[in-house]
């Protein structure tokens, strides 16, 4: 009985020790993805790479203090940004994560790799569930082919019942390289010595998914109007777009009040002018420019304008435009009357009569319409 005893026991510890033993990533290399399950979202997302250490052949779980922060470095193979970080959380009850992402500096020794950094990406987040999970950032992080990053997470669980899962390292078969992940007590991370993994736990399953690099929103805006403004009654007002991000195919339209106005040339293809002018508007009207690519629609602005168009105002343009442009015609009817008469000789000085009377109808012209102008101002 005593033999069929330790014999259980035997076994037993043989079969931990096996449960113990696996292997990992060695490096970073980026494995493709398709689509897992987003944690935060519970849906379905598309990832471009996703870099790991962590091969689900062989983990143990380990425990952690309060407060404690792990950190994996990666190299990244293309430029691409950061969308998600996978953590692998085995317990632990009202469990929070601070996720920072450092640059790393190389100069700064291994043992102080966030030292004296800015954190790229510094945000807090509530785990609901225990298990493996991705968790989207709020902030995604644009890197570039052969930057390094260190991807740190700061664990909270106020009674101390944490456990995460880790790569074991097997005394005779390493399945962590030294330099990958590490460790430090406490979430200030500029300071402090920071310890590497490789000999206590492996390496921490800290994995990072990436997405096709953000590509900036085409843009367009009326940069000569302000929404305050109002325009006088039939004044022509010329407005002036300014685009971002556009592609060289695309092509600006124009509408006023909904209707297309652009001109087109003789391919048919509208003109691509940055610049429209309303001539003599009556009434407030809508100013839209849209900038279109191969038939769609990819970016617009719209500005509501309004015209000064009450009774006063249509006074002072009666007076300040249509009577004075009415002077002038005068005017130059009067002009044209004085060039038939005849010259003056007094002595042996002649007085050419016509220049002298159209300069003196001139300056007076001039005075009386800058006087209706500034009377109705």
């Amino acid at each position: 009985m005593k033999k069929f005893k330790a014999f259980i026991s035997l076994l037993m510890a043989a079969m931990i020790a096996l449960s113990c033993v696996g292997t990992a990533f060695a490096e970073s290399n980026p494995a493709q993805v398709n689509e897992q399950i987003n944690s935060e979202t519970n849906q379905q997302k598309t990832y471009l790479n996703e870099y790991s250490y962590f091969d689900e052949s062989g983990n143990n779980s380990v425990r952690l203090n309060d407060g404690t922060t792990c950190a994996n470095i990666y190299a990244f193979s293309t430029s691409e940004t950061i969308s998600d970080v996978g953590l692998w959380i085995s317990r632990g009850t009202d469990v929070s994560v601070q996720i920072r992402i450092y640059k790393y500096n190389s100069n700064q020794g291994d043992n102080s790799i966030a030292k004296g950094e800015v954190a790229l990406v510094n945000e807090t987040h509530e785990i609901k569930e225990i298990g493996k999970q991705n968790i989207e950032l709020k902030s995604k992080l644009d890197v570039k082919q052969g930057e390094k990053y260190v991807i740190a997470v700061t664990y909270t669980a106020p009674n101390n019942d944490l456990m995460v899962v880790t790569d074991i390292k097997a005394e005779d078969n390493h399945c962590a390289n030294p330099g990958e992940s590490y460790y430090i007590s406490g979430s200030q991370l500029t300071g402090g010595m920071w310890q590497d993994a490789f000999d206590e736990y492996g390496n921490f399953y800290i994995n990072v998914l990436t997405a096709e690099p953000d590509q900036k929103s085409a843009e367009v805006r009326i940069v000569n109007y302000d929404a305050d403004e109002k325009i006088s009654y039939r004044q022509t007002k010329k407005f002036i777009a300014a685009t971002g991000n556009v592609p060289a195919s695309s092509e600006i339209h124009w509408l006023i009040n909904g209707e297309d106005v652009c001109l087109k040339d003789e391919a048919g293809k509208h003109t691509q002018s940055k610049s429209y002018s309303v001539e003599k508007p009556e009434k407030n009207f809508t100013v839209q420019v849209n900038v279109v690519d191969n038939g769609k629609q990819i970016c617009k602005c719209e500005a509501d304008v309004t015209v000064k168009n009450g009774i006063i105002d249509k006074i002072v343009y009666f007076f300040t435009v249509t009577f004075v442009d009415g002077l002038k015609k005068f005017g130059n009817l009067i002009l044209s009357f004085f060039n038939i008469l005849p010259d003056i000789t007094i002595g042996k000085k002649t007085i050419q009569t016509s220049e002298a009377a159209k300069n003196a109808i001139k300056v007076i012209g001039e005075l009386v319409i800058t006087f209706i102008k500034m009377l109705f101002k």
